[in-house]
């Protein structure tokens, strides 16, 4: 069977995350204070989302206009009738209790720009295109963002940790689609290395990946750098190397496990952004992602549209979050679920 990029990316990401999990599961399975902390962190993303469902329906019903505003040409009743279809005419407590059982059964209505297909279809098509985008920016990061972390630390006081230091503030200073735009215009319409819109293939992937990476491996690098500065003079890395070990297994086995928290807790939520998909970039380089599907829905007022990709962005972050919080207890037992 032959699998398409975004799908075949989506799928590793998903097996690595199983592993991962199988395996943390597979040590932590006997242990009460886990079943309480993931009973405590589903029950508060169970609430955030009906929280933040109710405030994102409440705004948009309170901008003035409507979807079906804007066509002056409209006949009256086609109007009245496409009202009635969606259920606008109702009262919003009505509409919105409405809306909301159809996110607990994963459907978030017919798309009104669409008209076709429901959002639920639309953003199933477009999230496996955000999550292999995502995934590949996300791979960036860590590759990038950890060793220069690592390198500035390790070489503090020489010539490269100033160096580190100076980028990775330009990286947090410059918006990614600023980014993007050099990246385009250098590797895309001035070297013609790269293709500059669509997605497909890899090589489609490299520029926006890239571009969205940047700021979070900028991150990563300060939080790591940080982190091995405060672990490197404590006294069991002290210990480790009056022991004679080697440099590199000092770092890697003593300091780096309990440098690594701040940055695990970090990549949370900035997993959830980037494998969703940046809204800005997705538009630029015309990918079909949920970011393209999610600004469409806002500039055509498609009410189901624009709400499931709330809900979806919100369940995800608050996932990841409750992922990385376990791997940070796992890199550090200090720490208590």
């Amino acid at each position: 069977m032959h699998l398409s990029f975004p799908n075949s990316v989506t799928l590793l990401i998903t097996s690595l995350v199983v592993v991962a999990l199988s395996r943390t599961g597979s040590r932590l399975k006997h242990s009460r204070p886990l079943t309480a902390f993931l009973a405590r962190r589903l029950a508060a993303t169970f609430i955030t989302v009906i929280v933040v469902h109710a405030c994102a329906f409440a705004l948009m019903r309170a901008v003035p206009g409507g979807p079906f505003d804007t066509d002056p040409r409209m006949d009256p009743i086609v109007r009245a009738n496409l009202v009635a279809r969606y259920g606008l005419d109702r009262p919003w407590i009505e509409s919105w209790l409405s809306s909301l059982g159809g996110v607990f059964r994963a459907d978030f209505g017919p798309s009104m720009a669409w008209r076709d297909n429901s959002a639920t279809e639309i953003l199933g098509a477009g999230f496996p295109v955000s999550a292999a985008l995502g995934a590949l920016a996300l791979f960036f990061a860590i590759v990038i963002g950890v060793p220069s972390g690592i390198v500035a630390a390790t070489q503090r006081g020489k010539w490269i940790d100033p160096v580190i230091r100076s980028v990775s503030s330009v990286g947090l200073a410059v918006p990614n689609f600023l980014v993007a735009t050099v990246l385009i215009s250098v590797f895309g319409f001035g070297l013609r290395w790269l293709p500059v819109a669509g997605f497909g293939t890899w090589r489609h992937a490299i520029l926006p990946a890239f571009a969205l990476s940047l700021p979070v491996a900028a991150a990563l690098a300060r939080l790591v750098r940080t982190g091995l500065l405060i672990e490197l003079p404590k006294d069991h890395v002290r210990t480790a190397r009056a022991k004679g070990l080697s440099p590199l297994r000092v770092l890697w086995v003593h300091a780096l496990p309990g440098a690594l928290g701040p940055a695990v807790a970090y990549i949370g939520p900035a997993a959830a952004t980037i494998l969703t998909g940046s809204l800005v970039i997705e538009s630029m380089a015309a990918i079909p992602g949920m970011g393209t599907h999610f600004v469409s829905a806002a500039m055509n007022r498609d009410y189901p549209l624009a709400l499931g990709a709330v809900v979806i962005y919100t369940t995800l972050v608050s996932l990841f979050n409750v992922f990385a919080d376990l791997a940070h207890a796992r890199l550090d037992p200090r720490i208590r679920l």
